[in-house]
């Protein structure tokens, strides 16, 4: 009489199947099983892969662009498990779109606004970003700023000359995100830029531009005859 295969056996065989070869040496259920057993613990999902297959036409691809709600349709896919197959589906373009915007150039103020409007499509919240960049105008990092608004007659920049100094960047851009505003710049970003660039010039470092990006448009300061001066230095 043959002798029963555990199932953990069968997931550690397909761990080391992935481990060998990558997903170019697996089936589609293989692969769904593997994603499967770190959602769903002591469990046999090999029938649960093929119910996923079979609910989306038999196309992983199918799958993995799936909606919550659809995925957990499924017989045997809760929460966890759908969420994680999300999740999946999505690193792909998260990362391309992360590579894009960290390989771009911003050498003018046309560029600039373009990157903003790809960079910060769909910010809901209003912060402030500072954007590094090399003396090739080549985008660095993008960083949140984690100062707050404060009154005016107060504004540090320290934290702008940590950001520049830990990315090693000579240059950079301030972004302030308005998503519920207009793209004019207020009080504090007027006092900003003047006390960022009155710090940093002497350490040989400098404010391109300011980008406000509002509701409606995005502004860089640096274009606009009204905040010139600004960046004169």
């Amino acid at each position: 009489m043959a002798k029963k295969l555990s199932r953990e056996g069968h997931r550690q065989r397909i761990r080391n199947s992935y481990i060998e070869a990558g997903m170019s040496g697996m089936q589609p259920h293989n692969i769904l099983e593997l994603l499967l057993t770190y959602a769903i613990p002591r469990r046999d999902v090999k029938e649960t892969a093929y119910a996923l297959l079979n609910s989306f036409d038999n196309d992983l691809g199918k799958v993995f662009s799936a909606d919550i709600n659809e995925l957990e349709s499924v017989n045997g896919i809760g929460e966890n498990a759908a969420v994680l197959i999300r999740l999946f589906g999505e690193l792909p373009e998260f990362i391309e779109k992360s590579e894009k915007k960290n390989k771009a150039v911003i050498n003018d103020y046309v560029s600039a606004k373009e990157y903003a409007k790809t960079a910060f499509a769909g910010c809901t919240d209003e912060e402030y970003k500072i954007i590094c960049t090399n003396n090739s105008s080549k985008v660095i990092s993008c960083d949140t700023l984690n100062f707050k608004k404060d009154k005016i007659g107060n504004v540090n920049p320290l934290e702008i000359i940590e950001r520049m100094l830990r990315r090693q960047s000579a240059t950079a851009i301030l972004v302030h995100i308005k998503p519920h505003g207009n793209y004019l710049p207020d009080s504090f970003d007027n006092e900003l830029i003047l006390a960022a660039n009155d710090a940093l010039v002497p350490l040989g470092m400098v404010i391109n531009d300011f980008l406000i990006v509002g509701k409606d448009g995005t502004l860089s300061m640096s274009n606009d005859i009204r905040y010139m001066r600004y960046f004169n230095n």
